[in-house]
């Protein structure tokens, strides 16, 4: 009998946490900036208004690593209740831009000496601005931020699965299994239906839609310079929805299908690999051909960089011309591939007691 190993889940959760963290820290900090400053510019609108006058107007910039920035430097005076002010904020949360046109169109609308429309917080009549309401720079940070909030919500989706994993401790490390009395035609079955999508539906879905929005953040930014018109967010938020939708109905038929699922046929002791990783056809494999199963460890580079994933492999007895490699002497051939090794190693172990190969 071969002894069970256990790939510790604790680890890949403890890095999973951390970076995630770390992730939904950055994205949560921008997230409440961009927030604040739709709430500040709409609340603007409702301000009273006095009259100022531009004192000084510029266009001012600023060169690091990653290039050059520019922004609008406007400062004015005004009064309120005889008391005079002064502020160089024409609007809340005003970022530099890599591309100067924004910058220069604000100096020519307040030019020095021009008499402005100030509108000031009746509670803090020094906290005041020049331009109220929610712009089209403030739109496109929104649909910026969307793909790095989608990664955010993925991440912690994840280690709530894996928190699942550790306490409740399903079987096959919470692979949705399924068994079956009958077939579709109403005769006598004993049929294991193991699921295992590389990508469920929801995450497809989301990864549909995140992937419009990052697109349109270099369209967005090269044609407009980050200030896209509000009709340019509306259909690229019509596309990312339609794309999400369209993606999660594929996937939802795809896996509803079966053709991603391990089936296991008791009665007539077959197994039908899921049509996953580059097959594209039943195939079909006896119990009887069956030695081992075993876990690997699949190494594969590209741009010079290093992934791994693990993959649930079946080691077949001599004669049966199944295998997709033959290694160390054994001829194999993988059953899907895997991210995580602790999830992996559990379908491995619940498959070695589900044939009842430990048995042997």
């Amino acid at each position: 009998m071969a002894t069970k190993k256990i790939y510790s889940i604790k680890n890949p959760l403890i890095w999973t946490i951390i970076f995630v963290t770390f992730w939904s820290t950055i994205t949560g900090v921008f997230d409440v900036i961009i927030y604040n400053n739709f709430t500040n510019q709409k609340a603007a609108l409702t301000f009273p208004t006095t009259t100022g006058k531009v004192l000084n107007s510029k266009v001012e910039s600023e060169r690091d690593s990653d290039g050059t920035t520019y922004r609008a430097e406007i400062q004015f005076e005004y009064s309120v209740n005889n008391q005079a002010y002064t502020s160089d904020t024409y609007r809340f949360g005003t970022m530099g831009m890599s591309d100067s046109t924004e910058a220069n169109n604000i100096v020519r609308e307040f030019p020095v000496g021009a008499n402005v429309t100030v509108y000031y917080d009746p509670t803090d009549p020094q906290r005041a601005i020049l331009k109220p309401g929610v712009s089209d720079s403030d739109r496109f940070m929104l649909l910026f931020l969307t793909p790095f909030n989608l990664i955010g919500l993925a991440g912690w989706s994840l280690i709530i699965q894996m928190l699942y994993i550790i306490i409740v401790k399903p079987v096959a490390g919470g692979i949705s299994i399924r068994r079956k009395q009958t077939t579709a035609d109403g005769k006598p079955a004993n049929i294991v239906q193991v699921r295992l999508p590389r990508i469920p539906p929801i995450l497809a879905a989301a990864l549909g839609g995140g992937v419009v929005c990052f697109i349109s953040i270099f369209i967005g930014g090269f044609f407009y310079a980050m200030a896209p018109p509000l009709g340019f967010i509306q259909i690229v938020w019509g596309i990312a929805l339609v794309v999400a939708v369209a993606v999660f109905i594929w996937r939802s038929l795809v896996v509803g299908s079966g053709i991603k699922d391990l089936i296991i046929d008791h009665e007539n002791k077959i197994l039908d690999l899921p049509q996953t990783i580059g097959r594209t056809s039943p195939v079909l494999i006896p119990f009887d051909a069956i030695k081992d199963i075993k876990l690997k460890r699949v190494v594969s580079y590209s741009s010079e960089k290093k992934s791994e994933t693990w993959a649930p492999t079946l080691v077949l007895k001599p004669g049966y011309d199944f295998q997709d490699e033959v290694e160390k002497n054994e001829y194999r051939t993988k059953i899907t591939e895997m991210m995580f090794a602790y999830k992996a190693q559990a379908l491995v172990n619940w498959l070695r007691t589900e044939l009842a190969l430990d048995n042997r």
